[in-house]
């Protein structure tokens, strides 16, 4: 959205509102800090102190009658994900059938629902939206393995986006290719040489799956995924969604906003991405992201660290031993999914992510390559489907060019904690066709809230310059909640935030809290 295009008065409002956010994200919390930071002198209420007014906007209720089929999943789930649900916390199963193509072929849509005893019934149901690498079911998993304000608040259930896991996953890429995207190409190659053997397994890999899927390929962009969150309200016939979305879920929450603005009751963005914006900018954010999240795994792993005494030291250590080919056969490309599967969207506590990433670091350094591989397998299943590949290209607006890459990697190497590893894996959509672009952003009648993580290996408060100026100009009135944790998605993960989010998601109230301990 070009902002110029706008009245002086509101281009000022965004400016201000950005200045705004920005130095409340950099108060520091103090050391003792408690469960919770209040928010003071900015305008936000407390539940107890809100007023009986009916909030503007859609109305927001739950389904009549829900005719959908729902099964207990709760051991299921909680083994693939290895998250067990924590206390008498249930996730149910189901099924929506939506239409896709020009020959509108019926495919199953997965849908998880999580609650607990006392979750009221009456109570209009939270849609977590999922995205190309925090999978929507996965999101959902995390969210119950915690104890989860949210949810003693509401039910939430979540939409898996098509050919993603129960989806109706799709195959079409060959062995050789997906391996060479996952790992970048070989260990102590030339940056030259990788860009040019990535994009070989880059162009078979889009050949291929064009070829599997001719009819449906254009058919699984975050746009389309906005028409199943439609047919899921028409489902339960309710006049408007309530949506939480989960990082570049954000893009299909807020094409859905942009093509039904009147069905939309909240909308709460998690960890989001750029809205709209080049593959480019979207990777330098997540190299931020990565950079900030490996300097606070460092900071953050304790004196019984195993990576010893210097943790710091350490990983860069690794990290340039992998990019020269001296960490065996283990790439960059590597350490960076090792990173973003346990620290960005692994289940567990913080302690426990970043112990089981410092242990497999430091056995890959010690010549004890199997924790690190372990940890590789759980990467190719949790961030590596075909479904994925397909759902992340179709996203990637305005691709990098062979020298952008290049170029990004000379710069980004010695800027950021494995950077160079981020621009390389912009090769991976390199060859993919050009897809329609995200609708432009409309006129809502409803507020919004964005929650950001300090360490997200998969974006970075960068992504919000232009998100949250956009959320103004179009009247969602955006606020702001930052959790000092590790990891993509501060609301699944902290329960400080989602306290924060009673308020809003009962009243639309502002958020209770602007920061969050980690």
């Amino acid at each position: 959205m070009n902002d110029m295009s706008h009245p002086r008065t509101r281009a000022l409002a965004v400016g201000a509102f950005a200045v705004a956010l920005a130095a409340s994200a950099c108060a520091p919390i103090p050391a003792s800090a408690p469960e919770y930071v209040s928010d003071l002198g900015k305008g936000g209420r407390t539940p107890s102190s809100a007023g009986p007014q009916a909030p503007k906007g859609p109305e927001w209720k739950a389904p009549g009658k829900d005719a959908l089929t729902w099964q207990d999943c709760t051991e299921r789930l909680a083994t693939r994900y290895a998250a067990p649900a924590a206390g008498n916390a249930t996730l149910q199963c189901a099924s929506l059938t939506v239409e896709v193509g020009a020959s509108q072929s019926p495919l199953q849509l997965a849908l998880t629902r999580a609650e607990v005893p006392g979750t009221p019934d009456t109570a209009a149901p939270l849609v977590l939206v999922g995205g190309t690498e925090f999978t929507g079911q996965r999101a959902i998993a995390t969210l119950a393995s915690a104890d989860s304000p949210i949810l003693k608040n509401r039910p939430v259930v979540a939409v898996e986006r098509r050919g993603i896991g129960a989806s109706a996953a799709l195959t079409c890429r060959g062995a050789a290719d997906r391996a060479v995207l996952r790992s970048g190409f070989t260990a102590g190659a030339d940056l030259d040489t990788r860009i040019r053997k990535i994009g070989e397994a880059a162009q078979g890999a889009a050949t291929a799956c064009g070829d599997a899927y001719p009819a449906t390929l254009t058919e699984y962009t975050a746009t389309a995924a906005a028409d199943d969150l439609e047919a899921l309200r028409t489902t339960w016939n309710v006049p408007a969604l309530g949506l939480l979305a989960v990082g570049d879920g954000s893009t299909t929450a807020l094409a859905y906003a942009s093509k039904h603005p009147k069905q939309v009751a909240r909308l709460v963005l998690d960890s989001p991405v750029r809205y709209g914006g080049t593959e480019l900018q979207r990777a330098e954010d997540a190299a931020r992201g990565l950079s900030a999240t490996v300097d606070a795994f460092a900071a953050q792993c304790g004196p019984a660290c195993a990576l010893g005494a210097d943790p710091a030291a350490a990983m860069r250590g690794i990290i340039d031993d992998a990019v020269a080919g001296r960490l065996g056969t283990f790439t960059d490309t590597d350490v960076r999914r090792a990173v973003l599967v346990t620290l960005g969207i692994g289940p567990g506590d913080r302690d426990a992510r970043i112990t089981r990433l410092a242990t497999a670091l430091q056995g890959a350094r010690t010549g004890d390559a199997a924790p690190l591989r372990a940890l590789l397998r759980t990467a190719d299943d949790a961030l590596g489907s075909d479904g994925q590949f397909v759902a992340r290209c179709s996203d990637a607006a305005t691709k990098a060019s062979p020298d952008q890459i290049k170029a990004s990697a000379l710069t980004w190497g010695p800027q950021y904690r494995l950077g160079a590893a981020t621009a390389l894996d912009l090769t991976v959509c390199s060859a993919w066709p050009a897809m329609p672009a995200p609708p432009k952003l409309t006129d809502l009648e409803v507020k919004s809230v964005v929650a950001t993580a300090a360490a997200d290996p998969l974006s970075a408060r960068t992504a919000l310059d232009t998100l949250t100026g956009q959320l103004t100009v179009i009247g969602a009135q955006p606020s702001a909640v930052t959790w000092a944790g590790i990891g993509d998605g501060a609301v699944i993960r902290s329960s400080c935030v989602q306290k924060s989010l009673i308020a809003y998601l009962d009243r639309q109230d502002a958020p209770t809290v602007r920061g969050c301990p980690a």
